[in-house]
């Protein structure tokens, strides 16, 4: 992580979207790799790394760190403490007893975890309406409100639960009142339970409206008038309200060789001129940041008019480059392995000047279009190599439609 986001201003929109430590403590963690290097760590060292780790998060960060195994590790690890510690403890550790008050624990815990909690399961109820209720026959409602719109949120809502910081971007979009909400992976900081009641409640909020919901925290149950499940890029089952019946395409065979597939991710921008000049580091920099997405032999990648997002590496397969003319869509090149398309886009933040089609089946690279940019603004002769590109297939695309040159010879 030091190599991937080492040289990047501190205030640099990646270290908020995909670092899991601020810029600032960067020389921290570096000195301290040195000193792990020259001896073994000692306690505020180890005690710094260990509470690194609690940060990560592998949904997000996607480094395959933490694996069934090494969650299975986890949990044992529980009862190993709790059986060594066993009664001789010390005030500063208490076990969970629901029925009793946890003095070293917060209030809050202790009203979601303790015997309010446990009684409120045995009735078959939820300790959130529990509370709730006792709330209303207080008439502490509004008080509950204006804490928590006093809490400290921190910058971007750092200081603040996942759950919390999810509930109140979601809240914020509902009082919108938008025509079509997209919810993408908007539920990953919930429960299953909770995330299906949050998925039934906005469903009501916006009926006579278009919701559409992306993620893994969805059932088959869900009350969709379409449900669509995809295993990489590959649609693999589609079921309409309408029919009980699924609809099952081939699978995409799953990488048998993850590393290999990371390894490729790297070593395909750098083959790609653009990126010739840029260091290793940030080239990861570019793969982590990026997603590979497969299309199938006709596929649009994207469409002319549409706005730019990304750009694109192709590593396996051919796309043809279409523009649309008076007289129809008109092919201007054929583009292969290892070459980007998409770019210009980017640039200009102009609409999609072409139409990029899968000849066969494709897979390529999405690079995000922040991420591009940013590298070009650190790398001078990136921006020129972009600008060269621009400036050639502009000059194609002027040849094949003013004078009705085929691709090869506008190549």
């Amino acid at each position: 992580m030091l190599d991937i986001f080492e040289g990047l201003p501190a205030d640099h929109i990646l270290f908020e979207q995909f670092a899991f430590f601020p810029a600032q403590a960067f020389p921290i963690y570096r000195e301290l790799l040195a000193r792990f290097v020259l001896a073994e760590p000692e306690e505020p060292d180890r005690s710094r790394l260990l509470g690194l780790a609690m940060l990560y998060i592998e949904p997000r960060h996607r480094l395959g760190l933490l694996d069934k195994a090494l969650e299975n590790r986890l949990l044992a690890a529980r009862h190993v403490i709790r059986d060594t510690i066993g009664t001789a403890t010390t005030r500063s550790i208490a076990f969970y007893d629901p029925a009793s008050f946890c003095k070293t624990a917060p209030l809050r815990d202790n009203l979601l975890f303790g015997v309010i909690a446990h009684d409120a399961l045995l009735a078959g109820e939820q300790i959130v309406d529990v509370i709730r209720e006792a709330l209303i026959e207080h008439d502490l409602v509004h008080h509950v409100y204006v804490l928590g719109l006093n809490q400290p949120a921190g910058y971007a809502g750092r200081l603040l639960f996942a759950s919390t910081k999810a509930s109140l971007m979601l809240a914020h979009s509902i009082m919108r009142r938008p025509q079509v909400l997209i919810l993408n992976d908007a539920l990953g900081a919930f429960g299953d339970v909770e995330a299906t009641t949050i998925v039934k409640r906005v469903q009501e909020e916006m009926a006579g409206r278009t919701l559409i919901v992306a993620g893994h925290k969805l059932t088959k149950d869900a009350d969709f008038d379409l449900q669509i499940s995809f295993e990489g890029a590959k649609i693999v089952t589609m079921k309409e309200a309408a029919s009980e019946a699924e609809t099952a395409l081939e699978p995409v065979p799953a990488s048998s060789d993850v590393a290999t597939a990371e390894n490729d991710d790297v070593r395909a921008p750098r083959s790609v001129a653009l990126f010739a000049g840029i260091d290793m580091p940030r080239l990861r920099l570019l793969a982590f940041t990026s997603a590979r997405v497969r299309f199938s032999a006709g596929e649009a990648l994207f469409r002319q008019g549409e706005d730019a997002d990304a750009a694109y590496v192709v590593l396996t397969g051919v796309v043809t480059v279409m523009i649309d003319t008076a007289n129809g869509p008109v092919p201007i090149s054929h583009v292969g392995e290892n070459a980007i398309v998409g770019e210009m886009g980017l640039v200009t933040g102009e609409p999609r000047s072409a139409t990029i089609l899968a000849e066969s089946e494709v897979t390529a690279l999405r690079l995000q279009k922040q991420v591009f940019l940013a590298l070009m603004a650190e790398f001078p002769q990136m921006a020129l190599s972009v600008t060269r590109l621009m400036v050639k297939r502009l000059q194609e695309n002027v040849a094949v439609v003013s004078h009705g040159m085929n691709p090869d010879q506008a190549a």
